[in-house]
């Protein structure tokens, strides 16, 4: 199991497939908010409903965003080590220092160091985002 590599590639249709996304997200948006200001008073509830709604999908559309800037990243786990290769750039990092969270709702996971250090924003619905994030997870409880 320490010897396993879990490889996790974003390339650039990540990017384009991110900001399609977006745009969906905002033409829901606004649609949610004009249907709102149409209906206004008759249907109270149907407001407070929108504003949630489209606080959860801002939130969604800000994680998003925040994974666009890592495209083009690799991130390779083997032999307990996390390397980071970005453009000619490598950076390793122990697994034990490297900690992993979840961001509510929108299925993002945020990596960080052990001096609080972004390594990454990772998109769950990429392949071997989540084998990645296991494994991780996995070296912390050890």
């Amino acid at each position: 199991m320490h010897h396993q590599e879990v490889t996790f590639e974003s390339q650039g249709g990540f990017k384009v497939m991110q900001l399609i996304w977006l745009g969906l997200l905002v033409i829901v948006m606004l649609s949610l908010a004009i249907s709102s200001f149409i209906m206004n008073q008759q249907v109270w509830y149907f407001n407070v409903l929108s504003l949630c709604m489209m606080g959860i999908l801002l939130r969604m559309g800000y994680m998003n965003y925040r994974c666009c800037q890592y495209f083009n990243t690799r991130l390779v786990v083997k032999n307990n080590t996390l390397y980071r290769h970005t453009g000619l750039t490598e950076t390793h990092y122990q697994l034990h220092d490297v900690t992993c969270s979840e961001c509510a709702v929108s299925n993002v996971y945020k990596l960080t160091n052990a001096q609080g250090q972004i390594i990454a924003y990772l998109n769950g619905f990429l392949p071997n985002s989540k084998k990645l994030t296991n494994k991780i997870l996995a070296a912390a409880k050890e």
